[in-house]
């Protein structure tokens, strides 16, 4: 009985450990100095929009959602939110990725303001005021899916963005 019960300790503490790696793990790919490029380099091709900011949200939602990443990749201007769609995985579970990266998002643009690479003007609009932007070689796959993204809004306002990807709410 003692045998097992030392066992089982060892077995909890092995998992404990898994666990702290795992928390590291989710930080050092959730955080704002690696993530700020995908929002950026999304804005460096969209046009804009009085309350752009709100595009931001969706940005990491798509990019690290493997399905998503991989059809904007490949996107192009005959791209629409309609040929998006076609492949559900796309949408499935967006407004619960959305809800997930509120927080990190939110960091992201805070460090960007912070370290003068957007400024947000009185109408909610996202303006880059550095042209240039250092990418993290180990992102440059999410960095093409990120500036393609502008395809598939084309010309569409806000909200029908948003009610085209079935979010209900931010």
């Amino acid at each position: 009985m003692l045998k097992q019960q030392k066992k089982w300790q060892d077995y909890l503490m092995r998992l404990k450990k898994i666990i702290k790696s795992i928390k590291h793990v989710h930080k050092v790919y959730n955080n704002p100095f690696l993530l700020t490029p995908l929002i950026l380099s999304f804005y460096k091709n969209y046009s804009g929009q009085p309350t752009d900011i709100l595009l931001s949200y969706l940005i990491l939602p798509l990019i690290l959602h493997d399905s998503s990443r991989i059809w904007l990749k490949s996107a192009t201007t005959r791209s629409s939110l309609t040929t998006f769609g076609r492949n559900r995985e796309n949408y499935y579970g967006l407004p619960e990725r959305i809800e997930e990266y509120k927080n990190i998002t939110n960091k992201c643009i805070q460090y960007a303001i912070d370290n003068e690479l957007i400024i947000i003007n009185s109408e909610m609009q996202v303006s880059l005021l550095q042209s240039e932007i250092e990418i993290p070689t180990f992102i440059g796959d999410s960095v093409k899916a990120a500036e393609n993204i502008y395809k598939i809004f084309k010309n569409l306002d806000i909200a029908s963005i948003y009610r085209s990807l079935g979010v209900k709410q931010l």
